[in-house]
């Protein structure tokens, strides 16, 4: 007699007991499934999830850890669908099965293996987070919570921005015109750092980045909270060039890009949102706006459209595009928020806190932050995106008034915008990736991270600005905004006990 695995009651609990997001997110946040999370297409629907991650369970030993996370997570359904193991004698058919079925090829091919065996997870976050708050123009507070979310410490540090002052702002003003390039990218992501982190938060941070990162194989979530009405300077830094010094003996680590970190920008005082449910079925609505005015230079959208054009072809069953909005006169924009978009997504002509909408006469009509957020009182979505050419800049004189922060202060949960002037190239490939990485579930910093490390990968790597342009301005503690019913559970055909020593493919 061998214990074997009960492939159809596996295959049933993944496919009733939880939706695709909710897969996707187990193959992102767990270590061991990390590359069936990076070799999923986003093609890939839910039934295609389910088959890659029971494939690569039974063929790595890691069963066990796949039960223990859905009898956390589901566990009427988990005991609705047992048993799991049972005690047979294998018939010779039901040895071959894997090894000969071509019924779920795909997930056959999709995996590699060469991982190592987890300890199972108790209850609790994906993640540690790392809270990092500016207090003063000579003070660091930092707040650190496990995944757990129980408080651990609250180290602080002296802010030295003042003494490596002289270094950054040239680099930061290369950085705006577009002459950062080679190791000045590094120079200002270590100015940076060492501004904010100094001698014993540095080790502190290593040490934690260590902990959680290596040892426990989890995420590491890193807030950056600075009160732009009091330190409007430093609020318009471009922290999204953090680089861990060489001398931390941390190897090559950009804190807006590893993947292993998440990085955004939260302050503490803001209201925390509500989670925005999608019914079943429903799909992610994106409200595209563009605005051209005839007396300013064109805005070339065009490459964007039609990124946005093949994601819905690609993915129409989780993405919907609105009917775009090509003269974004205020009429018009209240008239697409009317119609509930999930993402608005603006293209247009940008200056410090003005974005150029469109009169009815198609010249430019300067709109100042206030009455650009104004207008999301008709309907606030649940993330924003400014593509301008200073939409995610604050200036020296007046922080808090800059587009980016007065939108997220109207309680809109996520607004992300362009620090820098960039190419549609490098706009169209964040804005199809941060979008097909909320639709596949990952919190919303999460997904930011990762596009903007697919912006290094595809572009310059870190030998330019273009990683460190959009920057993420964010409201939800955990990075959840979107939460979608199950869809109703998904009827598949008996499968046949499998004995657990023959599951391994070849």
């Amino acid at each position: 007699m061998a214990q074997t695995y009960h492939a159809k009651n596996i295959y049933n609990l993944l496919l009733e007991g939880f939706t695709e997001p909710e897969l996707r997110r187990f193959c992102f946040y767990e270590p061991n499934f990390r590359s069936v999370y990076e070799q999923l297409p986003t093609v890939a629907g839910k039934t295609d999830v389910a088959d890659a991650i029971v494939q690569f369970a039974t063929s790595h030993d890691l069963v066990k850890l796949v039960l223990d996370w859905a009898k956390e997570n589901n566990p009427s359904r988990y005991n609705g669908n047992q048993p799991y193991f049972v005690e047979v004698s294998p018939t010779q058919d039901e040895q071959k099965y894997f090894a000969s079925s071509d019924d779920n090829a795909w997930g056959r091919h999709a995996v590699e293996d060469t991982v190592s065996r987890p300890k199972a997870r108790g209850k609790g976050a994906e993640y540690y987070t790392y809270r990092v708050r500016v207090a003063s123009l000579t003070q660091v507070q930092v707040e650190k919570r496990n995944d757990q979310n129980e408080l651990l410490n609250e180290p602080d540090g002296k802010f030295q921005y003042k003494k490596y002052r002289a270094k950054i702002q040239p680099l930061v003003a290369a950085a705006r015109t577009g002459k950062l390039v080679g190791k000045q990218v590094r120079e200002l992501g270590e100015a940076l750092f060492n501004s904010l982190f100094d001698g014993k938060l540095s080790q502190d941070f290593v040490g934690l980045y260590n902990q959680v990162v290596h040892d426990e194989k989890k995420l590491l979530r890193i807030e950056l909270d600075i009160d732009e009405q009091t330190l409007p300077e430093v609020a318009a830094l471009p922290w999204e060039f953090l680089c861990v010094p060489k001398s931390a003996n941390l190897g090559t680590l950009w804190l807006g890009a590893e993947p292993n970190l998440i990085f955004s920008r939260r302050r503490r005082q803001w209201f925390l949102p509500h989670r925005l449910q999608l019914g079943a079925g429903e799909k992610l609505r994106i409200g595209l706006a563009i605005a051209s005015p005839n007396d300013l230079g064109p805005v070339v959208y065009q490459t964007v459209l039609a990124d946005l054009e093949k994601l819905i072809q690609e993915q129409g069953q989780r993405f919907e595009l609105l009917p775009v909005v090509q003269e974004a006169t205020p009429k018009e924009l209240d008239r697409l928020l009317a119609k509930q978009p999930h993402i608005f997504h603006f293209i247009g002509h940008g200056q410090f806190n003005q974005l150029a909408l469109v009169k009815p006469t198609k010249s430019a009509l300067w709109t100042n932050a206030d009455d650009f957020a104004d207008l999301l009182n008709r309907h606030r979505p649940g993330v924003v995106l400014l593509q301008a050419c200073e939409g995610g800049t604050l200036s020296d004189e007046q922080a808090f008034v800059g587009v980016a922060s007065q939108v997220v202060a109207q309680n809109v949960p996520v607004v992300v915008a362009m620090q820098y002037k960039v190419s549609n190239g490098t706009a169209s490939l964040f804005a199809r990736h941060f979008y097909e990485r909320l639709a596949e579930g990952l919190p919303i910093d999460a997904a930011a991270q990762e596009a903007r490390r697919e912006i290094a990968l595809q572009t310059n790597m870190y030998n330019s600005r273009e990683f460190a342009t959009p920057v993420l301005f964010m409201r939800a503690p955990d990075g959840y905004l979107f939460e979608q019913s199950a869809k109703p559970p998904v009827p598949i055909l008996d499968t046949p006990l499998l004995p657990a020593e023959n599951l391994r493919r070849v």
